[in-house]
């Protein structure tokens, strides 16, 4: 039994509450046993008014008339267009929910499940092979994978750098930097993709909050969301608007769309997400630090120091009745039973330089490497298993009790990695991947899920946003910095990252080029092959590059969209589903069919990827607009929204899930901050859509108050600074007091007579003076 559940928000349309699912539920389960719906009718409307009486509130029964026309216009659709039930319809249900199952439990990465599922369709012939190939030749798909290889090169050269120059000065509040972070981020997601655009920025923001002492959650989350804005803004901003409009090119050759007609919906609902942005986000988000912070400022809580010492021979001879081995110089790792540890593991050794020694930093070091006097050993793990490690060893291992100085060191750095939710690192442990030799760097920490994880690391299965602190080479960062298997890498000091300014200038220009060319009605595919071949021959790319560059598992669901799209519709499947969503809207208007639409899309989106959505959504909504005699395009421009629209989960967005760790941020965070965005989101939406024509004023409406709303935050701003110099000037002033204080010799322990100074004046005293003489005085004074 299927039972599938759509949520619509009746406090606003005049729908018949959640009785109109259970009604819908019902006539589904009709159309399984027969086409005439006319016997049951009766029946099926006895069952839902008692299920109603049970369980919902009084004014629901108040609308159960509305189930007859919902009834009678559903019979209506299948009369007109009957539903051929077939075991195709079946097993195309159950399919599709089995691999939104897989998807949701994490079974295996996406692009597996959905490929698995379109073979398989493939096999049991609901698929032909010409519907199957058609997605890897689509141009959507193909525009994707180009425009990912302009992106990997705008990011390898920094050339997004100078947006970190808007930001301001330590005198700006919180808002105004939302605001000048918001705006380049939107403009710059709406031409690119989203993914490399905060990949970016990550660590200059977190470098930005440090120097201006601000937390960095405040910035990090408005940065994810300001990127999901701009792909809202125009075809190209984000891969599901190609594949909607690849799917509709299938449907109709002649279908065109040009570059910013999304943007009619998705400006101004981006200019009110940005205002969103700037006013709640210094209110509702908390103030923490991210994994990389926290280990900065306390390091203690990954590593610990001990130190290599020669034993004393007259403590040898003291102890040699119960150990006559406690001397570790000279022997290796495994000799000295430091290796396979439980709890802990040895991540590189620090020693004296010499004219005979080796290289004084030996990171991640060898089993046979010969143990000498002086050496520090740099353990990550849990402290208290290195006190029963001490013990075991004896007195040739002493904990060093001195700083930990990771930061400073020239040789290593501390990076922040986070792993790519499809790569190969997802699923294996670090000594299956054999971490240390592959990456010439050793794991720390792990963080998964607010969660920190610093014991039995070795042994643990990594998941898709597992944040990993890294001790690492200071070229790690440039290295890696393409690799697919991790989303962010952030290094916690600011090294100048090496950069030819001219390859930097000339991959700005021929980006710009490409938009411009786009603007011109080319082809944006066209466009990004061009701008591809001028990077390789000006030497901005090598061909190695443009390979990495290419994310084959978005690429494959991206082409298993088609074929899983063509099942759904050769089968019947999205027209049947259509046809509920049909009957449950009839009595609301189209406005309710829109809801229904949005809300389904982002429901499926919050729980799969943004591409799988749109996959179910596609024929679904396509059937539903023939149904109701409607034109597509409006819920072409809901299922594109609908699908970006991924704020209540760290998960639903692979921006959101980036900036996860390095914000220090909670699983509510998203769902408090997030969850009220989404209500927004929904109502600015289906607000402009039912006023396209005048979407201008709803994007002035926002840049308005956006006017109003940053001129008042900067003064408020001038007066806690006013405030906080009058406060500093009072510290001055007891500051001053104290140092009085300390030239008068008071010291504790001592009683003082103190006769405050309350600028009083000691009164004359007078004569005595006469009645008369007093009265008069008396009223004067009076």
């Amino acid at each position: 039994v299927v039972v599938v559940v759509i949520v619509t928000p009746s406090f606003y349309f005049k729908l018949c509450h959640c009785h109109v699912v259970v009604f819908y539920l019902l006539i589904v389960f009709s159309i399984w046993n027969s086409n005439n719906l006319y016997p049951k009718q009766r029946v099926y409307c006895t069952i839902s008014q008692w299920y109603l009486s049970q369980t919902y509130f009084e004014h629901s029964l108040m609308k159960m008339s509305s189930v007859t026309p919902s009834l009678t216009t559903l019979t209506s659709v299948v009369e007109e267009q009957p539903v051929k039930i077939s075991w195709q319809l079946f097993v195309v249900i159950v399919l599709v929910l089995g691999m939104l199952i897989a998807m949701i439990k994490e079974y295996s990465s996406p692009d597996l499940v959905m490929m698995t599922t379109l073979i398989t369709f493939l096999v049991l012939q609901i698929v032909s092979v010409e519907e199957v190939t058609r997605g890897f030749g689509n141009q959507g798909m193909l525009t994707v994978g180009a425009l990912l290889i302009v992106a990997s090169s705008v990011q390898k050269h920094n050339a997004i750098d100078p947006i970190k120059k808007m930001f301001g000065s330590g005198s700006l509040s919180i808002g105004m930097v939302i605001l000048r972070l918001t705006l380049p981020v939107t403009i710059l997601s709406a031409f690119m993709n989203n993914t490399p655009v905060v990949a970016m920025l990550i660590p200059v923001i977190v470098e930005y909050a440090h120097s201006q002492e601000m937390s960095p959650s405040k910035l990090l989350i408005p940065l994810s969301y300001a990127s999901i804005f701009g792909g809202t803004c125009s075809l190209i901003g984000t891969s599901t608007n190609l594949v909607v409009y690849g799917l509709m090119k299938e449907k109709d050759p002649e279908f065109e769309m040009f570059l910013f007609e999304i943007g009619i919906i998705g400006l101004p609902v981006a200019m009110v997400g940005i205002l969103y942005l700037v006013v709640l986000s210094p209110r509702l988000l908390p103030s923490r630090v991210g994994f990389l912070e926290s280990a900065i400022s306390n390091p203690q809580d990954f590593i610990t120091i001990m130190r290599v010492k020669e034993v004393d021979t007259r403590s040898r001879v003291q102890s040699s009745q119960e150990s006559t081995d406690d001397d570790i110089v000279g022997k290796t790792i495994a000799e000295a039973g430091l290796k396979n540890l439980k709890g802990v593991y040895l991540i590189k050794i620090k020693r004296q330089i010499t004219s005979h020694h080796a290289a004084n930093v030996i990171l991640a070091p060898a089993p046979d490497t010969v143990l000498r006097t002086g050496d520090n050993l740099f353990f990550a793990g849990d402290i208290h298993a290195m006190l029963e490690i001490a013990q075991k060893v004896g007195p040739g291992l002493t904990f060093a009790g001195e700083s930990i100085e990771l930061v400073h060191n020239t040789s290593e750095v501390l990076v922040e990695a986070v792993v790519a939710s499809y790569g190969d690192l997802v699923g294996r442990t670090l000594k299956d991947i054999r971490f240390r030799s592959t990456y010439r760097a050793v794991v720390i920490a792990v963080r998964r899920q607010s969660s920190q994880i610093v014991n039995e690391l070795g042994t643990l299965e990594l998941n898709g946003g597992d944040t990993l602190l890294l001790l690492a080479p200071p070229s790690f960062v440039n290295d890696y910095r393409l690799d697919k298997n991790f989303s962010v890498l952030s290094e916690c000091s600011s090294v100048t990252k090496e950069s030819n300014f001219k390859k930097t200038n000339l991959v700005r220009v021929i980006a710009v080029l490409m938009v411009i060319a786009s603007l011109a009605n080319v082809p944006m595919f066209v466009c990004a092959l061009v701008a591809i071949v001028l990077l390789i021959l000006s030497g901005c790319m090598e061909g190695e590059d443009v390979y990495k560059a290419l994310d084959m598992p978005i690429l494959i669901v991206i082409a298993s969209a088609f074929g899983i799209s063509n099942a759904m519709q050769n089968s019947g499947a999205a027209k049947l589903i259509a046809h509920g969503l049909v009957a449950m809207s009839a009595n609301s208007g189209v406005v309710a069919l829109y809801a229904v639409i949005y809300v389904a899309t982002v429901l499926f989106s919050a729980f799969v990827t943004n591409n799988a959505a749109i996959t179910l959504m596609f024929p679904i909504a396509f059937e539903a607009a023939q149904s109701a005699g409607k034109e597509f395009r409006p819920f072409m421009y809901l299922i594109m929204m609908g699908a970006s629209a991924a704020f209540m989960t760290p998960t639903g967005y692979q921006t959101n899930l980036m900036v996860y760790s390095p914000g220090g941020y909670l699983f509510k965070d998203f769902l408090k901050f997030g969850g009220l965005l989404q209500i927004v989101f929904f109502g600015v939406t289906l607000g402009v859509l039912l006023t396209k024509e005048y979407w201008w004023i709803w994007t002035l409406a926002a840049l308005l108050a956006l006017g109003i709303y940053v001129p008042f935050i900067s003064k408020r701003k001038q007066q806690r600074q006013r405030q906080m110099s009058r406060n500093s000037s009072h510290n001055s002033l007891i500051a001053d007091s104290d140092s009085v204080d300390d030239d008068l010799n008071i010291s504790p322990g001592r009683e003082y007579n103190y006769i405050p100074d309350l600028g009083l004046v000691p009164i004359e005293r007078r004569p005595k003076l006469s009645p008369n003489v007093s009265n008069q005085s008396n009223d004067s004074q009076a």
